[in-house]
């Protein structure tokens, strides 16, 4: 037998649950560069805006990786430098210089031009994780499951706390 309501149509008009929840996207998040702690600038159920810092990863490293990338950029230039140099001396010489010289040449240019795009693209690199060596807010939100110190070794990828989407609240309702 069915029951009163259902038969004359008020769950249509009004519908009612004894089984409802409160849902919402918890965000995992992780270092992007690995390293040692510096700071935590949260505490857990803390509440956030998007853009907030919320751990540091000691720079040190990362920005003695950018130095050592600013160099090589600045080396692999002055070798590419150095063979464009020779090559338009070779190229002003062409009945004097063999044309194997002049190929070898031609392939060494070739070559520390490739040799400084790939300094400058690992400079990129360097600066890329210098930059995120400050993990900030994805979105607005509230922290938890923090398990971070200062002086703990943060892993790429590893989930060190989480964010409770605070835009993305939701109500689930089992009719």
């Amino acid at each position: 037998m069915l029951h009163e309501d259902f038969r004359s149509g008020t769950y249509t008009y009004a519908p009612q649950t004894r089984d409802g929840k409160i849902r919402a996207d918890v965000v995992p998040l992780a270092a992007d560069v690995s390293g040692r702690i510096k700071t935590v600038q949260v505490r857990d159920n803390q509440v956030v805006q998007r853009g907030d810092v919320l751990f540091i990863v000691d720079r040190i490293r990362l920005q003695n990786t950018l130095n050592l990338a600013t160099a090589a950029v600045a080396s692999a230039k002055a070798r590419q430098d150095s063979v464009v140099r020779e090559w338009n001396r070779y190229a002003t010489l062409r009945d004097a210089v063999s044309q194997q010289e002049r190929d070898n040449c031609q392939s060494a240019m070739e070559e520390t031009q490739a040799q400084y795009q790939e300094a400058v693209a690992n400079f990129k690199l360097a600066y890329i994780n210098l930059e995120r060596a400050e993990v900030r807010a994805p979105v607005n939100g509230i922290v938890t499951n923090l398990s971070l110190r200062p002086g703990a070794y943060a892993v790429v990828g590893e989930p060190v706390m989480a964010l409770v989407d605070s835009d993305s609240f939701h109500v689930a309702g089992y009719f």
